[in-house]
């Protein structure tokens, strides 16, 4: 496990993601800057989601409940004067119980209504929200104090960026360890798994747990990038299906695809409404509607993910570390028949 996370695209992830994160602190472009820490936050995101359904097949439509919930908890931490790590450890806890909670009742659904079902709890968090603004603050919303401070804006780029690095890991780790051999034959063949012995059950429950926890973690960065939390910001549609749509974007269940998705979306979404208002200025696409757009383009022309067209699935076993130390392999055998 040691020698292959050194291997393959990961090492490659690790040297482009950490040069992009260099550039954007050197360059002093603001909006260079904060394009790179939205894809870095975007793509944790969509790797999180990517424990539980990425592995197993079933798509939370509600993963932004876990977003939402961390960053609430982290949120309400902070402000009470908890210190910074330990609101963001606090709310992994709140999200990974949230998604202990929940998974009782949703894992016994499964396929569409698993999805339809956990896209409800989406919207019954959000009408929750909006009607107990004596706890939430609802549409009002309320700021994120530790972030009001503008030097936070290079800590919290370092911090997100080794977030991802670590999420993208633990990504890599799943798919090379029994635990993801069992949830991938869940998603293969559920029953037949089971016939041989795998607890399903119990497996998407840990998995679930896994991606909320992380996903807690995910949603306090994210509150700490925007500075400010409500109803719309944290349980509107967009932010929900933006992971799901980017980890299915670049190829769910693939290690790289989630930050793939991440770019693609960011990018587009950066560049895309203001191209359409130079060609006509009344019309107006927002994040949600260009979002389902490339939802419906990914459902039609690449289902399984960019990652997963021939073109680039070529490129999918690569190993830098054969190149990099591909010479000083070639001279042991030279030093063993010279000393033989």
């Amino acid at each position: 496990m040691v020698a292959g996370a050194f291997s393959g695209y990961f090492v490659w992830t690790i040297i482009v993601t950490c040069v992009l994160g260099a550039i954007g602190i050197i360059s002093g472009n603001a909006t260079f800057f904060d394009t790179i820490q939205q894809i870095i936050i975007f793509g944790a995101l969509a790797a999180c989601y990517d424990y539980f359904s990425g592995f197993t097949g079933y798509y939370n439509l509600g993963y932004g409940a876990f977003v939402a919930v961390g960053a609430y908890a982290f949120t309400f931490a902070t402000n009470s004067g908890i210190n910074i790590f330990l609101g963001l450890i606090i709310a992994g806890v709140a999200s990974a119980i949230f998604a202990g909670a929940i998974s009782y009742p949703f894992l016994r659904l499964r396929g569409a209504y698993f999805a339809i079902g956990t896209l409800a709890l989406v919207l019954l968090l959000y009408y929750l929200d909006i009607n107990l603004p004596q706890f939430t603050r609802g549409l009002i919303g309320m700021y994120v104090n530790v972030a009001s401070s503008v030097s936070i804006k290079v800590p919290l780029l370092i911090g997100s960026l080794a977030f991802l690095l670590l999420t993208l890991w633990i990504h890599f780790a799943i798919s090379k360890s029994r635990f993801g051999l069992a949830l991938r034959s869940i998603r293969e063949e559920e029953d037949v798994s089971e016939s041989f012995g795998v607890n399903a059950f119990r497996l998407k429950q840990l998995a679930m747990i896994l991606s909320g926890f992380f996903g807690g973690i995910a949603g306090s960065i994210f509150a700490l990038y925007i500075g400010f939390i409500n109803a719309d910001s944290m349980l509107g549609l967009g932010t929900a299906l933006f992971p799901v749509v980017a980890a299915m974007t670049g190829g769910s269940g693939i290690f790289l695809g989630p930050l793939v998705g991440s770019f693609v979306l960011t990018g587009v979404n950066l560049t895309l409404p203001s191209f359409i208002i130079s060609l006509n200025p009344s019309i107006n696409i927002g994040p949600l509607a260009i979002t389902g757009l490339i939802l419906v383009l990914v459902g039609l022309f690449f289902p399984s993910g960019l990652l997963r067209i021939s073109y680039f699935r070529k490129y999918a076993y690569l190993r830098p570390d054969n190149r990099l130390f591909r010479a000083k392999r070639q001279t042991v055998p030279t030093k063993v028949a010279t000393k033989t």
